[in-house]
């Protein structure tokens, strides 16, 4: 155990002051964060460390969101009709907001704020493999499932 968290943290890097945290274990992620925060904040500034911080979240999940989504849509395309079938079977329907109502206001002849929309089977199809992502993460992290 390292810094009190629980799973083993590995120190790696190029050359002599340059590492970089290699964690395993359920806060290696924000350890990691800290890590380059710490490390830009002493660099560029607390103000530059923050940004820098920021960004590297919003890329992190930017990636993660496409990831997802090419690979759902991968799978519904891999199992042609199972996923449409059993989506039209449900009847499900998800709540979707309308930006242009948002932005400006209702209005006469406007689309409402809201509007359901009938879930498909690419979304059906992201839903299924988030929770199996989900489920080998928290199996190989945490040791255990859901």
């Amino acid at each position: 155990m390292a810094g009190g968290h629980r799973g083993s943290v590995v120190a790696v890097g190029v050359g002599p002051g340059d590492s970089d945290f290699l964690g395993f274990g359920p806060n290696s992620a924000a350890f990691a964060c800290g890590d380059d925060c710490r490390f830009f904040s002493i660099r560029f500034g607390v103000s530059t460390s923050i940004l820098y911080s920021l960004y590297g979240t919003a890329i992190c999940v930017v990636l993660m969101a496409g990831v997802l989504y090419g690979s759902s849509r991968l799978l519904n395309a891999l199992t042609a009709p199972l996923f449409d079938n059993v989506a039209d079977r449900l009847g499900l329907q998800f709540p979707v907001v309308n930006p242009q109502t948002a932005f400006m206001g209702p209005g006469f002849g406007q689309q409402p704020l809201l509007s359901f929309r009938p879930l498909k089977g690419d979304a059906l199809a992201g839903v299924f493999w988030s929770f199996c992502c989900w489920a080998v993460v928290c199996w190989v992290v945490c040791g255990r499932g859901f």
